[in-house]
């Protein structure tokens, strides 16, 4: 390895952490509808929910054509903030 640099990846889009901040604030209505599942939140919405991750993803990205939103497990139970 000589001298070559990897760039790091661009920071996510205002659009992620807008959706990711709509996920953490309804977490509660979330794990309700969806407990104990994966869930992918695209324009402020749950677009795909599951038990494994790699379906969820491959959901979202095909229903959504984004390659970059959260994906929050939706734990049921008590939550604590």
């Amino acid at each position: 390895m000589s001298g070559s640099r990897v760039s790091p990846p661009p920071p996510p889009a205002r659009e992620f952490w807008d959706d990711l901040e709509w996920a953490d604030a309804h977490m509660d209505e979330i794990s309700a509808a969806y407990p104990n599942q994966w869930v992918a939140i695209v324009d402020r919405r749950v677009v795909a929910s599951g038990p494994v991750l790699a379906d969820v993803e491959s959901r979202a990205t095909a229903l959504t054509g984004r390659a970059e939103f959260p994906v929050v497990f939706a734990e049921a139970g008590i939550r604590v903030s």
